[in-house]
């Protein structure tokens, strides 16, 4: 009658909340029971009294029909208990999880016991005290900066440890930026721990050439478009290296209506490069020289820089020609090769010179002579701009001072052979003296061959 009144509780796993005068009762949700009894597998119960308990034995032994035996319990249902939970009963209990095998040393994981295999995860898989054993072992090396380079302190495991890299040779564990192979900074210190501190390319600096798109701007105090710089990692006398801010453009020949400063000094569309020089005798890279065309006395049309043919003589600021057989003297300033001059904002020349002959008679004002000079302006592909005189003569006569408007007037009547002012390349004088003469213009040596700013 015993265990047929014990077999409800133990099926239905009902939870009594009061007591009840006869019979097996619950035990409280917290386990305990009345007075002398014990709370065994949900019942409370005395054992070798009344109520029986179902699965502790009394006094060392069991109902007929079952032997005393421990169990385990098995926390992540690997059949595998833990060791230090194993207790005495006469069957498992039905509340939880009881086996008979123990040697779980860790009963929250069903992938880890005595018989399992070992895996590398830097735990013992298969309870027997050691990790990782019988596995493939690789060197780690401490790294304490995390930048994936370690020290010669090292360690073996078959998976990373902890605060470990794979690569030994960090010269600095505490600067994440230093390692073997990281690029180099101009500051002095051995970035990429090759012994050598600041050797190139240097991660900081604009290289020229170097094809990584980086950009490091700087301010140089400079004016004009030289304001803008980067930083560059250049040499010093000592041997090192220094960063120094060097302008990302120099100064060039300001183009007019740009609305930049080219020339760093200040101010926007200033000569040469738009109005071309004040003085062609002293503007760097301007080329002056005279030759005569043989062959007739006037001008063929177009500029004459291709019709050559006797080279004279142009000792600054002195243009000197004999004209023998008779023909067309040319002097010519040419622009620094690959540039041109803009002349739209400034379309003026200035000329002012000391013109005579020096043998000879009738020298300028001969029939069929030019009584003064011809001036051409010349650009690409052949086109021009030419101005014929109408006015007084210029030639003949000592300490003259003249200004050509390029767009003419009264005294200069233009041609215009398809020339834009604004890319002009070459200034050309034509003169024609009187066969048999030697002539000397000398021009003033402080913008008396110029354009006007």
């Amino acid at each position: 009658m015993r265990a047929l009144a014990l077999l409800p509780v133990l099926l239905c796993g009902c939870v009594f909340t009061g007591w009840r005068s006869e019979g097996p009762w619950a035990c409280e949700p917290d386990g305990g029971c009345a007075e002398g009894l014990t709370c065994d597998d949900g019942v409370c119960c005395q054992p070798g009294g009344e109520p029986e308990c179902p699965t502790l034995p009394s006094n060392g032994s069991c109902p007929p029909g079952s032997d005393p035996q421990p169990y385990y319990f098995d926390g992540d249902g690997d059949r595998l208990g833990a060791t230090a939970t194993g207790r005495i009963f006469c069957r498992p209990p039905q509340n939880g999880s009881w086996v008979t095998q123990d040697n779980d040393c860790d009963d929250l994981d069903p992938l880890i016991g005595p018989l399992m295999n070992e895996r590398c995860n830097a735990r013992d898989d298969n309870c027997n005290g050691e990790t990782d054993e019988g596995l493939p072992l690789e060197v780690w090396y401490l790294d304490e900066d995390g930048d994936d380079f370690g020290t010669s302190v090292s360690t073996t495991a078959c998976i990373r440890p902890d605060g470990y890299a794979p690569r030994g040779g960090d010269c600095d564990d505490g600067d994440a930026t230093i390692f073997p192979g990281a690029v180099e900074l101009c500051d002095g210190v051995d970035n990429n721990c090759n012994g050598q501190p600041d050797d190139g390319p240097f991660g900081d600096s604009e290289n020229p050439g170097s094809g990584d798109g980086r950009s490091f701007p700087c301010e140089t105090g400079r004016l004009g478009v030289c304001a803008e710089g980067g930083w560059q990692c250049l040499p010093t006398t000592s041997g090192d290296f220094q960063r120094v801010c060097v302008p990302r453009l120099l100064p060039s020949t300001d183009v007019c209506d740009d609305g930049l400063d080219n020339d760093c000094d200040g101010t926007t569309d200033n000569p040469p490069g738009c109005g071309g020089p004040r003085d062609f005798i002293t503007a760097p890279g301007v080329s002056i020289g005279a030759f005569s065309v043989h062959g007739g006395d006037a001008p063929p049309p177009g500029c004459l820089r291709d019709e050559e043919s006797e080279k004279m003589a142009w000792l600054a600021p002195s243009w000197i020609g004999t004209n023998t057989p008779s023909g067309l003297h040319v002097l010519h300033a040419d622009a620094p090769a690959g540039t041109f001059w803009d002349l739209r904002k400034h379309p003026t020349l200035h000329l002012s010179l000391f013109s005579t002959y020096v043998s000879g008679t009738s020298f300028w004002n001969a029939p069929g002579r030019m009584a003064t000079l011809t001036v051409q302006l010349c650009g690409a592909n052949g086109t021009f701009l030419r101005l014929t005189p109408s006015g007084p003569a210029l030639l003949g006569a000592t300490n003259q001072t003249r200004d050509v408007p390029l767009l003419g007037n009264a005294n200069w009547q233009v041609t215009n052979g398809g020339l834009d002012l604004g890319r002009v390349d070459r200034l050309e004088l034509l003169a024609a003296p009187s066969p048999s003469n030697t002539f000397r213009n000398t021009f003033d040596t402080d913008g008396g061959f110029g354009f006007v700013p």
